[in-house]
């Protein structure tokens, strides 16, 4: 999915918008966040992870990448005296392939098992819940004890 990010520089803040692409180049406004102009010049000076982590909220909380090239965004459009808004446009494809490369190269992927792998694991391990399970005339049914004395204790209600 893409992602689209409009941010614009007004008097006293700066608004990020995020929409999402719903269909071929038509996009649905998600959500989106304000902050403080004087707030966002002061932390911009500070570490990366620091300003990555005001960027983001309970409602507002984007990929990594994306956020990085949010705060970049950001950082630019204080700069600029002579521009008001900026658009970045993000796509999950990008995204994953990004990290699938990052993975293969790290040499990661020896380490990851398919699905066939767990399978075969759970296969191969005893089954005390089957074994506990009665399969008469086709049907799963589990035998629970119930202790009757139990029932006796509650009060009955008018």
């Amino acid at each position: 999915m893409k992602h689209k990010y409009v941010i614009q520089k007004h008097d006293n803040d700066i608004s990020v918008k995020e929409y999402a692409e719903i269909d071929k180049d038509v996009f649905l406004f998600a959500c989106e966040e304000k902050y403080d102009i004087n707030f966002v010049q002061s932390v911009s000076s500070l570490e990366k992870k620091t300003v990555l982590s005001i960027l983001r909220t309970a409602n507002f909380f984007p990929p990594g990448q994306f956020v990085e090239r949010i705060a970049h965004a950001i950082t630019t459009l204080l700069t600029l005296q002579d521009q008001d808004s900026l658009e970045i446009l993000c796509d999950d494809e990008t995204l994953l392939s990004n990290a699938k490369e990052k993975r293969t190269s790290d040499g990661g992927d020896d380490d990851v098992e398919t699905l066939d792998d767990f399978i075969e694991d759970d296969d191969a391990g005893d089954n005390d819940f089957d074994d506990a399970l009665d399969t008469r005339n086709g049907v799963a049914s589990i035998k629970i004890d119930v202790d009757s004395d139990d029932d006796a204790d509650q009060e009955e209600l008018p």
